[in-house]
């Protein structure tokens, strides 16, 4: 086995996501009829996996489908993104995840999440071979939140062993982060709503001072990689702060010249540039 053979392992899920167009969100026992219908491949880790590797970094990508025709689906994807493959589970008796994606004509959208395959595991105390050879082979760990939390814990306690570089993006389920992952972390990548749910706090508005005071106090290594849509996107650690601007601020035209079709995807595609660039 060749280590760092990789430069990016991705260990979360995979899923065949259905979207339906509707001019609008239907409000609680309305029967509204969707403009149409698809299906594409999906999942926060497979998103990332592919987004890093169509940005040149070599990828690799453990996980768990389901036997069936949407894991085949997913892993031919994968593979025609020069995403390597080979460390996926195929479950028996198991349907491969799925999101159910809800999109307005504005771009707005809603997500319901099935687990499936993602979050079927017949032990959670051990981290499966094949998640432990891929984190072996590659310098960087991404996690999400698809997959339950202690398998995520284990597979950041096991690459910090090997003294590899971690980094969890928050999306997913709003189950709070264990000790034993966030300490085993080297960056953490929220939105404002997540920040909120890792402090325990209602409020919107958080400082980086505050951020400061109880995150990275707490964890002096940690980096904070804080997305905030329309309003950019923010690097805070114990000596750093790094406020980039989003887009619509840069230009504040560039809406006359295009128009957001869909922001599905677009946090996961952020990721994967931060960890391809770093």
């Amino acid at each position: 086995m060749e280590i760092n053979k990789y430069s990016i392992c991705v260990i979360c899920s995979g899923s065949f996501d259905l979207f339906l167009i509707v001019p609008r969100f239907p409000v609680e026992g309305e029967t509204m009829p969707a403009k149409k219908s698809y299906i594409k491949n999906g999942g926060k880790g497979a998103n990332q996996a592919v987004a890093a590797s169509k940005l040149g970094s070599s990828t690799i990508f453990a996980g768990q489908f389901g036997k069936d025709v949407y894991g085949q689906n997913l892993v031919h994807e994968m593979q025609g993104n020069m995403v390597e493959t080979g460390n996926i589970r195929l479950l028996e008796g198991v349907q491969t995840g799925q999101a159910i994606i809800t999109l307005t004509e504005k771009g707005e959208n809603s997500i319901i999440i099935v687990g499936g395959a993602n979050t079927f595991y017949e032990s959670e105390d051990s981290l499966p071979l094949e998640y432990q050879k891929a984190i072996l082979q590659s310098r960087f760990l991404l996690l999400q939140k698809e997959i339950p939390l202690k398998i995520s814990t284990l597979a950041a306690q096991f690459a910090k062993k090997y003294q590899k570089i971690v980094m969890l993006d928050c999306g997913g389920t709003d189950e709070k982060i264990p000790e034993n992952l966030m300490k085993n972390l080297d960056f953490i990548s929220p939105n404002s709503t997540e920040l909120q749910s890792i402090l325990g706090w209602e409020k919107k508005e958080i400082s980086t001072q505050e951020i400061r005071e109880q995150i990275i106090r707490k964890y002096k290594d940690l980096v904070v990689v804080l997305k905030k849509g329309s309003d950019g996107s923010e690097v805070i650690s114990e000596n750093i702060q790094i406020e980039v601007p989003s887009i619509t601020q840069l230009d504040k035209k560039i809406l006359d010249k295009y128009t957001i079709k869909d922001t599905v995807g677009a946090g996961d595609c952020f990721t994967a540039v931060f960890l391809c660039i770093i």
